[in-house]
């Protein structure tokens, strides 16, 4: 983040922060940082993904790099599942119900 100057790293590393710090402290809100964690690169390689897509479909497939195309889609399908396994896995339970 500091070598490159990159701004949108700069907000990932700090929401991922705020988020490791609610999972700490066992936070009422941690659900919602989870899901917003990962909407950023659900959006980000989303994005990427949608391009190299219309690179394809018309016809300028010279322009696709399979490489990053391949990283793209894993950081996409990991962010996804992890957004739908915090929906099934993570349960609030408030301490006057117990």
């Amino acid at each position: 983040m500091f070598a490159t100057q990159d701004m949108f790293a700069a907000v990932v590393l700090t929401v991922q922060a705020i988020v490791l710090y609610q999972i700490y402290l066992k936070h009422l809100y941690v659900k919602v940082g989870i899901k917003t964690w990962t909407a950023f690169p659900i959006i980000k390689e989303g994005t990427l993904l949608g391009i190299d897509f219309m690179y394809l479909i018309s016809g300028g497939s010279q322009f696709i790099e399979t490489e990053s195309t391949m990283k793209s889609l894993f950081f996409f399908g990991a962010a996804v599942m992890i957004y739908f396994f915090c929906d099934r896995a993570i349960h609030i339970i408030r301490k006057d119900m117990v």
